[in-house]
C-alpha cells in the first residue's frame, strides 16, 4: 500500500476539463491527482513559411509555474522544464500539424502556438502535459477565413459563417503516455507522485497510440520490460476518457 492509499498498479484520479480558457481556439485543464497542466491553442493569419506555400506554422511553448515544484531552487525547475519541452516537441512533431495550417495555396497561413502551463508537478508531469496538449488539439477549431476583393485573407466575421464552427485539426495518431517508477528494486509503481519519484531507483515513461504502437520511451530499459502491460491498460483507459470528452469515435478507431 502506498502513502496515499493506492495499490501499486492503481493510478490517481483523472480529470479532463475542456474549454478551460474561453479565449483560446481549444483548451484543457488536465489533472492526475494533484499534478495539473493547463493548455491552450491560439493562432493568427500570417505569411506562409518560405518554401512551403501549402503549410502553416506550429509552435510549442511550455511554462512551469514558480510554485509547481516543492523544491523552489531554479536548477531543478529549469531541468524539468527543458525535459518536458523536448519530450512534448518530440512526441507531437510526427503529427505534422503545420501541414494542416495552410490557407489559399501560398497567400496566407495560420501561425498556431500551443501554450502549456504546468501548475503543479506532483509526479508524472509529462503524462498530464501530453494529455492536456492532445485534448486541446482534438477539441480545437481553427477560425473560418474569408478572402476580400483585394485578395487579402482574414478571419471571417460570425455573420459571414452562419455560426458554422471552424475545422478541426486531424491527428494522425492519438499519443498517450504513462509513467512508472521502480522502488526498492522490485516494486513497480504506476503513476508515481513526486515523493515516490524522489525515492525511486529508476522510472520509465512510455508513449503509445490507439493501436498500441510505441512512440517513445524515456528512462530505464530494465524498468520498461516490466511496464508494457500496465502501460497498455492505462493508456487505453485514459484515451477512452479523452475520446468521450472530445466526442470522438471509440478509442480503437481514433
Amino acid at each position: 500500500m502506498r502513502s496515499d492509499g493506492r495499490t501499486l498498479g492503481r493510478a490517481r484520479p483523472l480529470t479532463i476539463g475542456l474549454g478551460a480558457v474561453s479565449t483560446a481556439l481549444g483548451s484543457c485543464l488536465a489533472k492526475l491527482g494533484s499534478t495539473t497542466v493547463l493548455a491552450g491553442l491560439r493562432a493568427h493569419i500570417g505569411e506562409c513559411p518560405e518554401g512551403s506555400p501549402k503549410e502553416g506554422v506550429f509552435k510549442i511553448n511550455v511554462e512551469l509555474a514558480p510554485f509547481a515544484l516543492s523544491d523552489t531552487r531554479s536548477g531543478p525547475a529549469q531541468d524539468l522544464l527543458a525535459k518536458l519541452t523536448q519530450r512534448l516537441q518530440a512526441t507531437l512533431s510526427p503529427l505534422q500539424l503545420a501541414k494542416q495550417l495552410g490557407i489559399s495555396d501560398g497567400k496566407a497561413a495560420f501561425h498556431a502556438q500551443l501554450d502549456a502551463y504546468v501548475l503543479d508537478a506532483d509526479g508524472a508531469a509529462f503524462d498530464a502535459l501530453l494529455l492536456a496538449s492532445v485534448a486541446t488539439l482534438l477539441s480545437a477549431r481553427l477560425p473560418a477565413v474569408k478572402e476580400d476583393e483585394n485578395g487579402k485573407v482574414r478571419v471571417a466575421k460570425r455573420q459571414e459563417t452562419g455560426e458554422q464552427p471552424g475545422k478541426r485539426l486531424e491527428l494522425r495518431h492519438v499519443p498517450v503516455s504513462v509513467t512508472c517508477a521502480l522502488v526498492g528494486g522490485k516494486y513497480l509503481l504506476l503513476d508515481p507522485t513526486s515523493d515516490e519519484e524522489r525515492i525511486s531507483d529508476s522510472s520509465v515513461c512510455v508513449v503509445l497510440d490507439q493501436h498500441s504502437k510505441l512512440h517513445g520511451t524515456r528512462g530505464s530499459t530494465h524498468t520498461h520490460t516490466h511496464t508494457h502491460t500496465q502501460a497498455h491498460e492505462r493508456t487505453h483507459a485514459v484515451r477512452a476518457s479523452l475520446c468521450r470528452k472530445c466526442a470522438l469515435h471509440p478509442p480503437s478507431h481514433v
